[in-house]
């Protein structure tokens, strides 16, 4: 889902009528309504003259300042719902209607809509400085109260109106962390940690320029001997213990460190963190990843973007939908690969921490985005060295596909490229020169 608040608005009247007419049909059909009563207090075949009417700024016949959003679905294009602000509360709303009044309109009801229509909702509360939200539900509306709950509301009591037993709801939002429907969007900026990753106080100076590959073990042991690196240190997992390498005695002006990166974004990216605080800056990331198109098997790519559907880069930068590297790192990058002869393109990648859960939904919506490929620590990646102030860069190189949903194909998940990308990426750092 990539959800957003808009206003009323003429380039939006097919959507919104749309959904209007198909609320408007539901409700007279089955004699009910579960819509913000806001939203039907215009003619909205008189489109200009009901958006320009749905938001009272001033006390208005009795009701009070209140704001009215539409819910949009970015991927699909479609509105899924409406909302309607109160700016602050009289007797009415303190007792029975409480600060918002929401909808999911009938067709796309039971989908999760709600709790993060609720979640932008309250973003929209704190920016009218209402500090703590009152939202109410009818006693039987299951799915509504647990949208609430979801959100961090405390149920206080129920009341009775005209025949309706309503729950009663506080959220409170001058509680930092608790109170939104997803801990994980609970951003701290906070650069200070209690456990950081220099806790070990190794002698450890690495070089400012670092690949970090997400290749085998025998790759990684035959280049270091054919090369002559050795070992400066170990990054020291439960699992695994990854040693890293520099590379020093050959013709540039700058020493390069390697390291053999864990799978998965958050695996990665504490190793990536570690490698930062020990003096690496210049970070050149190097891997296989999945084809939702028809790209053939041992294209080598340049991350552009990378849609951030992990857990980790949450930790490391606020709630967005993409994150990016360094432009300057991977523009040098692209140019190189051209600059060799290889064919390369620039793509956005799907970053997804669930190998198993790439659904034929998931890809199909992915595809929309403008996604190319799918791989699991892009987003994450960017978002520490960017959180850091290092440079990163991402090279990819095609392997499996799931163009095809019907028929996936692991093509050998690129093994067979491997030696070459880490030739590659080796030669490509050695001509790396970023200011320092």
């Amino acid at each position: 889902m990539a959800l957003r608040l808009i206003k009323g608005d003429l380039k939006y009247q097919k959507q919104i009528v749309e959904m209007l007419d198909e609320w408007t049909e539901y409700n007279n059909t089955y004699d009910t309504n579960h819509s913000p009563a806001a939203i039907f207090q215009n003619d909205y075949h008189d489109f200009e003259n009901y958006i320009n009417n749905l938001d009272y700024l001033e006390p208005n016949k009795g009701l009070v300042p209140q704001s009215t959003f539409f819910c949009l679905d970015d991927v699909r294009n479609i509105i899924v719902g409406a909302v309607n602000i109160r700016h602050y509360l009289n007797d009415f709303l303190l007792q029975y209607g409480g600060h918002i009044g929401d909808g999911i309109r009938p067709s796309e009801r039971r989908k999760g809509y709600a709790t993060q229509m609720i979640n932008l909702s309250l973003d929209e509360c704190r920016k009218l400085g209402i500090e703590r939200v009152l939202i109410t539900c009818n006693r039987d509306n299951i799915g509504s109260a647990r949208s609430i709950e979801n959100n961090g509301g405390i149920f206080e009591n129920e009341v009775e109106n005209d025949g309706e037993v309503l729950r009663r709801y506080w959220i409170d939002l001058t509680n930092k962390y608790g109170t939104g429907c997803f801990p994980i969007l609970e951003n701290d900026p906070d650069k200070n940690a209690v456990l950081e990753p220099l806790h070990e106080n190794l002698h450890l100076n690495l070089p400012e320029k670092c690949i970090f590959a997400f290749l085998s073990d025998k790759i990684i042991k035959d280049f270091v001997v054919k090369n002559n690196g050795r070992e400066a240190g170990v990054f020291e997992t439960v699992f695994k213990n990854s040693p890293v390498y520099i590379f020093d005695n050959y013709n540039n002006k700058d020493a390069i460190c390697l390291i053999q990166s864990p799978t998965g974004s958050a695996c990665a990216s504490d190793c990536l963190d570690w490698l930062i605080a020990y003096g690496v800056k210049k970070i050149l990331a190097v891997g296989s990843c999945g084809v939702l198109d028809n790209i053939a098997a041992g294209e080598f790519l340049v991350v552009e973007q990378a849609l951030r559907d992990e857990g980790t880069s949450y930790h490391y930068m606020p709630p967005a939908r993409w994150a990016r590297p360094s432009k300057q790192l991977s523009d040098q990058v692209y140019e190189l690969l051209l600059k060799k002869g290889l064919k390369c393109d620039k793509v956005k990648s799907w970053t997804t921490d669930g190998f198993f859960r790439e659904t034929k939904g998931k890809i199909v919506a992915r595809k929309k985005e403008g996604c190319k490929v799918v791989e699991m620590e892009s987003s994450a990646l960017m978002s520490v060295a960017a959180f850091r102030k290092a440079s990163f860069a991402q090279i990819l190189f095609t392997a499996d596909s799931l163009a095809d949903v019907d028929n996936y194909d692991d093509r050998n998940f690129g093994r067979d490229v491997q030696p070459a990308a880490m030739q590659i990426s080796f030669e490509i750092m050695k001509e790396i020169d970023l200011p320092r």
